[in-house]
């Protein structure tokens, strides 16, 4: 059984490091695509933590 500490341990580093996966360098996008597409990102990720925990959204709904 994975600890309640565990686990949130695991989404910090989870958001963290595609956090810093998601640091633009295409010279095409401006600094706010930039923004807008690491929050998407985050976004995502935080939810696809938030399924593998609780179930898929469709699901909890």
């Amino acid at each position: 059984m994975i600890s309640h500490d565990q686990k949130h341990r695991d989404r910090i580093y989870l958001i963290q490091s595609l956090h810093n996966r998601s640091l633009c360098g295409s010279p095409m996008q401006t600094p706010a695509d930039c923004r807008n597409a690491a929050a998407r990102r985050q976004r995502e990720a935080i939810e696809s933590v938030l399924d593998a925990i609780f179930g898929s959204r469709d699901a909890r709904r």
